[in-house]
C-alpha cells in the first residue's frame, strides 16, 4: 500500500467516524425526545387514573347519600300516611259526635215541644 491509498482510507475512516458521531448525537436526541414523550404520556395516564378514582369515589358517596335520602323520604312518607290516618279517624270521630249530638238535640227538642 502506498501513502496515497493510506491517506484515502484515513480520510474515509475520519468521514465515517464523523458520521457516526453525528448519528449518535441524533439518536441521543431522538431517545431523549421519545423518553420525555413517554414520561409525559405516563404522567397523563396517572392523572387519568387519579381522576377516575376520584370520580368512582364521588359516585359511591353520592350513591350512599341517595340511599340515605330515599330512606329518609320513605320514613317521612310513612309518617305522613300515619298522620293522614289519624286525621281520618279524628274527622270520623267528629262526625260521629256531631251526629250523636244532633240526634240527642233533636230528641230533646221533640220532648220539650211535646210537653210545652
Amino acid at each position: 500500500m502506498n501513502d496515497a491509498s493510506v491517506a484515502i482510507i484515513t480520510t474515509r475512516l475520519d468521514a465515517i467516524e464523523e458520521g457516526f458521531v453525528r448519528h449518535e448525537a441524533a439518536d441521543e436526541r431522538r431517545f431523549k425526545y421519545s423518553h420525555n414523550m413517554q414520561e409525559d404520556a405516563l404522567d397523563k395516564l396517572a392523572s387519568l387514573e387519579r381522576s377516575q378514582s376520584y370520580y368512582e369515589g364521588e359516585r359511591v358517596i353520592r350513591g350512599e347519600a341517595e340511599k340515605a335520602r330515599l330512606a329518609r323520604d320513605a320514613d317521612t312518607e310513612m309518617r305522613l300516611r300515619t298522620i293522614e290516618r289519624l286525621i281520618y279517624v279524628a274527622i270520623g270521630s267528629i262526625m260521629i259526635l256531631g251526629t250523636t249530638f244532633a240526634l240527642i238535640s233533636q230528641r230533646v227538642i221533640n220532648l220539650l215541644s211535646v210537653h210545652l
